[in-house]
């Protein structure tokens, strides 16, 4: 982590910015760091959508707004770990660093939709249908 680089914090779940007072105090005013409201808490408004795709969105937006251009580490305790690593992993403003406490790891990316089956070539051979297992008791 460069001392150049901006620190932005996320706060976690029922959290807010001001939650990182004392650590902004410790760091002292030779350290840019900079706080926002998650999505929904503090003074940011809730999100149009109650996914995690639409809160990441709306928190890149915020630290655009904050930051500019500049590569901010990131810096995220719970849900705000969430948002730092799915930031930090593929989103932009791509991060030089992220620290993440108490966080999982953010969802996965829905899987791509699976492709039909070509058609058979002609004149290929046809698979015979499978064939039904055995009948099971029935428990009646």
């Amino acid at each position: 982590m460069t001392a150049s680089a901006p620190l932005v914090l996320l706060h976690g779940f029922l959290g807010s910015a001001g939650d990182f007072g004392p650590l902004i105090a410790a760091l002292g005013p030779q350290r840019r760091t900079v706080t926002i409201d998650l999505p929904g808490h503090g003074a940011a408004p809730a999100p149009q959508r109650e996914d995690f795709a639409a809160g990441l969105a709306q928190t890149r937006t915020a630290i655009r707004a904050a930051v500019g251009a500049e590569r901010p580490h990131l810096i995220g305790y719970s849900m705000g770990g969430r948002l730092a690593l799915a930031l930090g992993v593929g989103g932009a403003p791509r991060a030089p660093g992220v620290t993440a406490g108490g966080a999982p790891p953010p969802p996965a990316p829905p899987p791509a939709p699976a492709r039909p089956a070509p058609p058979p070539r002609p004149g290929a051979p046809r698979r015979p249908p499978p064939r039904p297992g055995p009948a099971l008791p029935r428990g009646d």
